[in-house]
């Protein structure tokens, strides 16, 4: 954990997940980004399919 701190800091600010393991995956990216939403900070995730792209906060 240490050295991931000393990669990103205090917080991750954004990461991006990519390349699945195995091809059939449904899922092909993920991005994760640190957003200031209703005066607090959430972590917002897209996911990406081959065709669509979904949000969740």
């Amino acid at each position: 954990m240490e050295y991931i701190g000393a990669i990103f800091g205090d917080e991750i600010k954004k990461a991006v997940i990519s390349n699945p393991a195995k091809k059939s995956s449904e899922v092909k990216k993920a991005v994760i980004t640190l957003k200031s939403i209703g005066g607090r900070e959430k972590y917002q995730i897209e996911t990406f399919t081959e065709k669509q792209a979904f949000t969740k906060t």
